[in-house]
């Protein structure tokens, strides 16, 4: 399955969030031309990238959790975009200047450290909700504005093809969009197709992905192929240690 792109507009209008130093245009091509690679193994970024419904905001020094405040408050407007769209397919990139390289041990941890940061103005009960909370379980999922949000992050150290970005970057979609595509019976088609994909673009089935599904999601949020017995370093963030 082969995509044609329509003609980009001009990329600054796709995202409120605020230019992090580096040129938004030049970001946005350069997630334009690393989805449109021939076989990239997500049907879903794909569909993003042709409606034109990928968000970008550009933050500084991953790993920090310097930037929590300014893409918390992106996160919620794009959160509110995709509520009142209903669109199954609008994604929200997080992309960060600075330090570009890291092993996958190093991304992992930052990327940790950069979801804990956004939950400091959380509140455990009332804002998670009936929500799993706790990240010793594998059913841990991690929200934000009483929504779960599923992660996928990407760096140039990264062992998998797929993730293989420029630049270290989040990738937001609320698990409610992914619950719409299923309920329209088209999930289980877009992961076997994803793998087909996988299989053509990167030689290999991503393996993680094969051995956790959707029994555990967290733990593939890095991309690194992680055993059994991880354990999610996830830190909620109390409001005294604001």
């Amino acid at each position: 399955m082969e995509i044609a792109f329509e003609p980009l507009g001009d990329p600054n209008t796709l995202s409120p969030a605020k230019d992090g130093g580096v040129a938004k245009n030049r970001v946005y091509s350069e997630i334009r031309d690393f989805i449109s690679q021939k076989n990239y193994p997500c049907i879903a970024a794909l569909k993003a990238l042709q409606r034109k419904e990928i968000r970008l905001g550009v933050y500084h020094d991953f790993g920090a959790g310097e930037s929590w405040m300014p893409l918390r408050d992106d996160l919620f407007g794009f959160l509110q975009e995709q509520k009142k769209s209903a669109s199954e397919y609008l994604t929200f990139w997080a992309v960060f200047e600075g330090e570009a390289e890291f092993s996958e041990n190093e991304f992992e941890e930052a990327l940790w450290r950069e979801l804990s940061s956004l939950t400091s103005t959380e509140d455990k009960n009332s804002d998670w909700g009936a929500n799993n909370s706790d990240p010793e379980k594998s059913e841990f999922t991690f929200c934000l504005f009483g929504e779960a949000f599923f992660v996928v992050g990407l760096h140039s150290g990264s062992s998998r093809p797929g993730r293989r970005f420029s630049r270290p970057s989040l990738v937001f979609n609320i698990f409610q969009q992914f619950e719409a595509i299923e309920q329209k019976g088209l999930y289980e088609s877009m992961v076997r197709t994803n793998r087909e994909r996988d299989l053509k673009f990167s030689g290999t089935v991503n393996p993680i992905v094969k051995k956790y599904g959707d029994k555990w999601e967290a733990i593939q949020f890095s991309g690194k192929d992680n055993p059994e017995q991880w354990e999610c370093p996830f830190h909620f963030k109390q409001k005294s240690e604001k």
